[in-house]
């Protein structure tokens, strides 16, 4: 499981292309168990994007045992450094949670943070996740 403190962030290439090629595994579902091994050690180091697809595998219980909370540990987590595109995912993540009022708020909270950092994508599920507060 990821670490609680992540004191210093810095994003380094390779390794980032290898959560990248990790990713495209898990959705061709060409994923080892070794590349799962691999994306909890850099979702550990504080990595966002990592984090987040760490917390799909645990959100699905696909690769590894389903656990919800370990999920939410890993996506407020990935808050902390995300890009405004990581940010943009997280927020897509806490839609799974539209029936807790606490995370469709999170879920605005990230996605309106994207929005506000230059990802105009964002602007179309904030509208969705209005409509759904509002009702």
């Amino acid at each position: 499981m990821p670490k609680k403190q992540i004191s210093r962030f810095v994003r380094e290439p390779k390794i980032m292309e290898n959560i990248r090629d990790i990713e495209i595994k898990i959705l061709t579902s060409t994923v080892r168990s070794e590349d799962i091994r691999m994306l909890e050690s850099y979702a550990s180091k504080g990595y966002p994007l990592a984090l987040i697809d760490y917390a799909t595998c645990l959100m699905s219980g696909i690769y590894v045992e389903k656990d919800y909370e370990g999920a939410l540990e890993c996506l407020s987590l990935a808050k902390k450094h995300a890009s405004c595109y990581e940010l943009f995912l997280i927020g897509v993540m806490y839609m799974n949670f539209t029936d807790i009022p606490e995370y469709l708020k999170e879920s605005e909270r990230c996605l309106q943070k994207s929005l506000d950092q230059g990802f105009v994508d964002a602007l179309e599920v904030l509208l969705y996740i209005g409509e759904l507060l509002n009702n």
